[in-house]
């Protein structure tokens, strides 16, 4: 299960998903919305530390959400990067 709560005016937001326990899935396909599909963003784990970049489009599209052990949860926060 994901959730996302985005705010245009900062173009950012935060993506949280958890798995459940008994859940056979590891990967979830999220489709981001009110992102600017021409924009690149920063999305960074909150459990991690670990930041990648992607474009809007993509993040827009089927952007895979991967947790491996049930009974887990991860937050994502992702920012418009200005180039």
């Amino acid at each position: 299960m994901a959730s996302q709560h985005h705010r245009p005016d900062l173009g950012e937001g935060i993506v949280l998903f958890f798995r459940h326990g008994e859940s056979p899935y590891r990967t979830v396909e999220v489709s981001l919305k009110g992102l600017d599909p021409g924009a690149t963003y920063a999305i960074e784990s909150m459990t991690t530390g670990v930041r990648i970049r992607a474009r809007g489009a993509d993040l827009m599209g089927r952007f895979p959400l991967t947790l491996d052990e049930p009974r887990k949860a991860e937050l994502l926060r992702y920012e418009r990067v200005l180039e």
